[in-house]
């Protein structure tokens, strides 16, 4: 797996145009982009691997107390209804994401993890084979990359604990998972 982590210069590029005039794609610039791509040695249904992301968004909220926060698994919005952990799904998958807010004041982080099922496409289950953290926080509005760095057997343990509350009928192993060794 390669990861490319940079800040969003160029929205155009990243395609922040294409969904319309209604969105403003200007508000993406200085946020993070993200490809992980996947070279696996094997080959069709052996070869079948999910990205699956878990995101924490913190929003302080001006005049009140506390922030409101949500978790949630990271669906594109077009297989939210088909009940499926992943973001990215398939021989080789690339893992592509570039969040963006109109948020002045918020920490945004995502629990990232490439997946495997056991048995290819017969169950829906969900074991990880490695993953990262990252993010950004934004300050009055300053958008600031967070670092990213390498999956923790806790960040595996918290996000099973967010898919299983919102993904019942699927098994997210990987309980006694050790993350393999990581190279920035």
């Amino acid at each position: 797996m390669t990861v490319d982590y940079s800040v969003n210069h160029d929205p155009e590029r990243w395609g922040f145009g294409l969904p319309g005039p209604d969105i403003p794609f200007e508000i993406a610039r200085g946020f993070p982009v993200i490809e992980a791509r996947v070279a696996f040695p094997r080959d069709g249904y052996a070869a079948l691997l999910g990205w699956v992301q878990v995101v924490a968004h913190e929003v302080l909220v001006e005049g009140e107390p506390g922030k409101t926060v949500w978790v949630a698994p990271d669906i594109a919005p077009q297989s939210r209804e088909a009940n499926t952990p992943y973001l990215a799904f398939g021989i080789d998958p690339v893992l592509f994401d570039a969040p963006a807010s109109t948020e002045r004041n918020l920490h945004w982080r995502a629990r990232t993890f490439l997946t495997f099922t056991p048995d290819c496409l017969m169950t829906p289950v969900v074991e990880p084979l490695c993953g990262f953290r990252w993010g950004y926080v934004a300050a009055d509005g300053a958008v600031t990359p967070v670092e990213l760095v390498p999956s923790t057997r806790a960040d595996w343990t918290e996000a099973r604990r967010v898919l299983r509350l919102r993904l019942p009928t699927w098994t997210f192993g990987g309980a006694d998972w050790t993350p393999p060794p990581f190279e920035s």
